[in-house]
């Protein structure tokens, strides 16, 4: 009787240990549906790619240490890590989402400034050229900055309408590369109305 007892108590612990070292599959599918989620938005591809590989590394050292449990004998298996790890991608992932939504409105924020500084720039930029000395010899050059002129305008446009579907990263290398423009040309103009002065003197 006394044997039988102690039989039913061994297999009752075995069933127990069994019983506990299962995987943690509720936090292991949140890891997952966090990482799907992140992975599948456009915006932590392009605002936040490092946060995202920093997930999915997270989410293969899940995987890994499941993987290790997995090939234990049943009663030597312990998941407890796994739980811990899970937990640290499904926040890994989360992390990625937030990270990409602070770096877009960052992008934003810039791309805004720079095009309106860039719109100053290049209205400076064409009042400088209605100041430029008119003369022999000059007329070419004009044409040649006004056509600069022009074509960084149309280039601001082409931001201001990138800017307005939400690229704010294309945005601001378009505004930025109008400014070298403007820059440029500002040089230039300055350069000719202190050559016209030298002559002058």
């Amino acid at each position: 009787m006394r044997r039988t007892v102690w039989v039913g108590v061994a297999l009752l612990v075995a069933a127990l240990l069994v019983g506990c070292a299962k995987p943690p599959q509720a936090e292991i599918d949140a890891a997952k549906n966090a990482l799907s989620t992140a992975a599948a938005s456009e915006d932590v591809k392009t605002y936040a790619p490092e946060s995202l590989s920093s997930a999915r590394e997270a989410a293969s050292a899940l995987e890994a240490e499941v993987t290790i449990q997995d090939e234990k004998f049943a009663l030597t298996r312990k998941y407890d890590r796994a739980k811990q790890l899970a937990a640290d991608a499904q926040a890994a992932a989360q992390r990625a989402v937030a990270d990409a939504q602070a770096a877009k409105e960052r992008a934003r924020n810039e791309a805004s400034q720079l095009i309106a500084d860039v719109r100053q720039a290049v209205a400076d930029v064409k009042g400088m050229l209605d100041s430029m000395p008119k003369g022999k010899g000059t007329a070419a050059d004009i044409a040649a900055i006004r056509s600069d002129v022009d074509g960084a305008e149309s280039a601001l446009t082409m931001a201001d309408s990138t800017f307005a579907e939400g690229d704010f990263l294309d945005a601001k290398a378009q505004a930025e590369a109008v400014m070298a423009t403007a820059q440029r040309t500002r040089a230039d103009i300055e350069q000719a109305i202190e050559m016209s002065k030298s002559k002058r003197r």
